[in-house]
């Protein structure tokens, strides 16, 4: 059973004559007869029935009549949800993004994006989560583009958008925090509260304590900046994170570290030599447009 077999077996049923539906269809008439006889040998059943000059549906095909016709529905609602999907001015766009990037940046940009009349029927989908899973979800066609730090698999295609200063994090009523910067040193006897091992900051934090000699005392690895802030305000230890949008928001008090400045990158990425949607490809242009390098 083909396609065309179905569209055949439809057409005919409606305009009841092989000569009408060949016309309609552009196919002989004995390519129709052979094309049913064929369907009926597959199906063991008899479809049609000759009366006079037309040709009528047996039981058996009316009832397969319905089918045909879902399935060749359901064929139609694909082939149209495909277009929407090739149309610059509608579809899906699936983001996902580190959680720096949810607190401020995308709502701005969307916000922004649809300013421009044509993209308000584009719609998007949001996942936050650190920059090596975004990664692993383009293998799974799960993402269209990525928010998060810089990786080197040369797969990829990454736009430089911001980079973050890092500052050490600590409870408001930590003795520390009567101080307005502080000494790396000074967290070896603290307990760590930092990234997990899916964060391309975490090796960033760590090669700075290993520069000074430093083995952190790590009491918890967690996945996001407001995880780090909630912990750091709850006393149960400090942290060296962004001082992002809304850390005031917590009962923490940011420090700049006075050995050296260390920030983090952070881009905009998407997998190389891989089909773009014309509404993916739209939204990366603006972003690069509204970031250039």
């Amino acid at each position: 059973m083909n396609l065309n077999q179905l569209y055949y077996f439809q057409t005919i049923a409606e305009v009841r004559n092989y000569t009408r539906a060949g016309e309609m269809l552009y196919v002989t008439q004995s390519s129709l007869s052979h094309s049913m006889a064929t369907l009926e040998e597959e199906l063991g059943i008899p479809l049609f029935y000759k009366s006079g000059r037309n040709m009528l549906l047996t039981p058996y095909g009316t009832e397969f009549l319905e089918y045909a016709k879902r399935a060749l529905k359901e064929l139609e609602n694909g082939k149209e949800r495909i277009r929407t999907l090739l149309n610059p001015n509608k579809g899906i766009i699936r983001l996902s993004f580190v959680s720096t990037f949810s607190s401020h940046f995308i709502s701005q940009a969307i916000q922004s994006f649809y300013q421009n009349e044509e993209n308000r029927e584009i719609s998007f989908t949001f996942d936050e989560k650190p920059t090596l899973k975004i990664v692993k979800d383009f293998d799974l066609h799960m993402v269209d583009i990525g928010f998060g730090s810089y990786t080197d698999d040369k797969n990829l295609i990454f736009h430089p958008l911001m980079d973050e200063e890092l500052v050490v994090v600590v409870p408001k009523e930590h003795p520390l925090a009567e101080r307005d910067a502080v000494d790396l040193k000074e967290l070896a006897k603290e307990k760590l509260i930092i990234y997990n091992q899916s964060s391309m900051t975490r090796p960033v934090i760590l090669s700075m304590f290993e520069e000074l000699g430093i083995t952190p005392d790590i009491g918890f690895e967690v996945v996001t900046d407001h995880m780090i802030a909630s912990f750091i305000s709850n006393n149960l230890g400090v942290g060296i994170m962004p001082k992002m949008f809304g850390l005031e928001l917590y009962n923490v008090k940011p420090l700049p570290i006075i050995n050296k400045e260390l920030r983090r990158a952070l881009y905009m990425f998407r997998p190389k030599n891989t089909f773009v949607f014309p509404a993916v490809q739209k939204f990366w242009d603006f972003i690069v447009a509204e970031f250039p390098c």
